[in-house]
């Protein structure tokens, strides 16, 4: 879709609309860098559709937004950070005449938010945003977030509506990926050990991201350092467990989540020690034993959660995230399992590095 100029005179930008143009690669919202006037002088903001078919409650979402940028403004310290910029009616959200919901934010200048770690610094960077978020995020004041996607990272019920589709087999896929069916299936005890560690008391609620890509994170253009945390839409109540493992998913692979050429999918030891020891340096303070427990196995659980979504939405068609070929679901199934595959090679090495980074950073 292309950018609707109209409803940038919704929100409260004093200045002068010059271009649009898509930004970044979600595979949700369609987000917009735009240009304005202020003042003489040009000056840049993210406007973004809320994709309502994915966020049943666009109110709810950014009422839980707005909360979490404001707290987090505070524990900024007059450094850069995350800002919603307001409606001339003191909303944090504008409808457009299709009910389409949109938000605004100013832009956060002079940042990169890169798809892959370039070296190892970058890798630490992420993973040390990742730590203070949840960190500053404790004493978020109020009642707890409200879910925007309910049980977003409960993983066995993942799998238990998995099994739901393949039963039905919507669109007559279930005789070409019953390989992946079968490994799917002999890995579900991950998903039962993490959901009994929290069912006991072990590992609490937290406020936490779930979206922990490493271009979820803005980091300055000059430094190299972590600037801020973006794409807010699925923070709310989950497990750090949840937040480490997507990380290390995304970002300690060495090849795209949709490889096609499954030789070059692996798990990066060196990037995951980045990863652990950037995370221990911010969340170390408030980790559990149970909580510093988990993270071992982490990664594994969310990259078996993440292709356990991936064949599932191909195999209903396709309704959740975007494609760009038939088979692009399928093959970023098939690229995780193989990533999966790879990280239960290295388990004891992962083991090791957690333990050595967890006794530095005490």
């Amino acid at each position: 879709m292309d950018f609707p100029r109209e409803i940038s005179n919704r929100f409260r930008i004093n200045g002068e609309f010059i271009d649009s143009k898509r930004w970044g690669s979600g595979n949700v919202n369609d987000t917009f860098l735009t240009t304005f006037r202020c003042n003489g002088r040009k000056k840049r903001f993210v406007h973004q559709r809320i994709n309502h078919s994915v966020f049943a409650d666009p109110v709810l979402l950014m009422e839980n937004v707005r909360r979490v940028t404001d707290h987090l403004i505070t524990k900024a310290n007059g450094c850069r950070s995350l800002r919603l910029i307001d409606t001339e009616e003191g909303e944090w959200f504008a409808c457009d005449d299709r009910g389409n919901y949109w938000r605004a934010y100013e832009y956060v200048e002079d940042t990169e938010s890169p798809s892959y770690a370039r070296d190892i610094q970058q890798a630490y960077e992420a993973a040390k945003a990742f730590g203070a978020f949840q960190r500053d995020l404790i004493d978020l004041p109020g009642p707890p977030l409200r879910e925007t996607i309910p049980e977003f990272h409960h993983t066995r019920k993942r799998l238990d509506r998995f099994q739901q589709i393949v039963s039905d087999d919507p669109c007559n896929r279930i005789a070409e990926v019953r390989e992946e069916i079968a490994y799917i299936n002999e890995h579900r005890e991950l998903a039962e050990w993490i959901e009994a560690k929290e069912a006991s008391g072990e590992l609490p609620q937290r406020v936490v991201h779930n979206d922990t890509k490493l271009n979820n994170v803005m980091l300055d253009r000059n430094t190299g350092e972590a600037v801020c945390v973006i794409d807010l839409d699925t923070v709310m109540p989950g497990l750090v467990a949840s937040d480490f493992g997507d990380l290390v998913r995304s970002a300690a692979a060495s090849a795209p989540e949709d490889e096609l050429d499954l030789d070059k999918m692996v798990f990066r030891l060196d990037v995951f020690e980045a990863l652990a020891r950037g995370y221990l340096h911010s969340a170390s303070s408030f980790l559990t034993p149970a909580e510093l427990e988990s993270l071992s196995l982490a990664p594994m659980i969310l990259t078996l959660e993440l292709a356990t979504r991936f064949l599932t939405d191909y195999l209903e068609g396709d309704p959740y995230f975007k494609i760009g070929y038939p088979e692009h679901n399928l093959d970023r199934c098939r690229a995780q399992l193989k990533l999966l595959t790879s990280m239960e090679e290295q388990k004891v090495e992962i083991k090791e590095i957690l333990e050595r980074h967890s006794l530095k950073s005490s």
